[in-house]
């Protein structure tokens, strides 16, 4: 398959995304409810009548009704739910973690609740690698907030399922109560990987989405790298430093797949050809404007790839957005190419 098919294919998939969006969106939603929900189950089912399938139809059918911001809510539930089950203990724990997460979420990042869902699913895949830099290529650097905090949720539930034999156990009621309670939060404290990880991935967010802002050519492209190694780096270091056990394979097939998914979100969302960068030059009465423009690539003709127009035939139209910008501008005077 040559570049041009490929360009077709981008084509065809946004036309399809842009007529069916009002059947995508509420179905993208069920399904990834419903998937987290099995996860939840597989990992935590501790509560009979939240592993029931039907049940966890009939919340996912609920999920793609209501934003997405409200399906968070619901997983919580859920998870609160599991965990009271297990113990009240671990019930309290974990309403306290979510109530502390949440609060931080929407302080930082309401808008970019979808990277929070996909977290988990995404470290079940070990694609998790992924979700750093793409939040740094298309959101603001307050995205690492709801990344990081996906993967303390997970490292919370990892610890609470390789201890549950622990966590239910009785004894001395008050007794048992502190000691157990004392107990998860030296294991979220002593949970160096999860730690390493979420810092880690704040790090390679902020960094990719510093890098891919700069006027220079290949950005994006740039971004992914600088990201990627921001991560191996990372990551070794910080479980070399804590002694965290890291897997060499695993952490190198996780890269691998998530630079397959970066390549493939640059290609849909930001493919240009800097091979035909142009620069205009105006005025208005306030302000020199001086602009580079770098042509998207659209739609393949019979001769290659054919970018998005020429500079020229839309000079005016630039010139009119920064105009439009500054009501108070009347524009005076306008350059030609640079």
């Amino acid at each position: 398959m040559n570049i041009a098919a490929l360009y077709e294919i981008r084509r065809k998939i946004q036309d399809y995304i842009m007529k069916y969006e009002y059947i995508l969106k509420p179905a993208g939603k069920f399904l990834l409810s419903l998937v987290l929900l099995f996860i939840i189950k597989g990992d935590i089912g501790y509560n009979a009548i939240l592993c029931n399938s039907l049940l966890l139809v009939i919340i996912s059918l609920v999920c793609a009704l209501v934003p997405v911001g409200f399906i968070s809510a619901i997983i919580g539930l859920v998870i609160l739910g599991h965990l009271y089950r297990l113990s009240l203990e671990s019930a309290v724990m974990g309403a306290v973690v979510l109530l502390l997460i949440f609060l931080l979420y929407f302080r930082f990042s309401p808008r970019d609740v979808l990277l929070l869902l996909l977290t988990p699913l995404a470290i079940k895949l070990n694609i998790h690698y992924a979700l750093p830099v793409a939040a740094g290529l298309l959101c603001a650097p307050t995205a690492a907030a709801p990344v990081a905090i996906g993967v303390l949720v997970t490292g919370f539930l990892e610890k609470i399922t390789a201890n549950e034999i622990l966590l239910s156990g009785g004894g001395e009621v008050g007794r048992a109560t502190l000691l157990k309670l004392r107990f998860l939060i030296d294991t979220m404290v002593q949970n160096h990987r999860m730690w390493v990880t979420a810092l880690v991935f704040v790090l390679t967010t902020i960094i990719v989405y510093a890098i891919r802002r700069l006027a220079i050519s290949n950005a994006w492209l740039l971004a992914i790298i600088a990201g990627t190694l921001a991560q191996v780096i990372g990551l070794t270091a910080g479980s070399s430093r804590f002694g965290a056990r890291l897997d060499g394979a695993a952490l190198f097939m996780g890269l691998m797949m998530s630079l397959l998914i970066e390549w493939a979100i640059m290609f849909m969302k930001f493919n240009v050809d800097y091979r035909l960068i142009e620069s205009v030059q105006f005025e208005d009465d306030d302000y020199y404007y001086f602009v580079k423009a770098v042509p998207k690539v659209t739609v393949p003709g019979e001769d290659g790839l054919l970018p998005a127009g020429s500079l020229s035939e839309t000079t005016a139209d630039l010139k009119n957005q920064f105009v439009k910008h500054r009501p108070g501008g009347r524009k005076h005077q306008a350059g030609g190419r640079a």
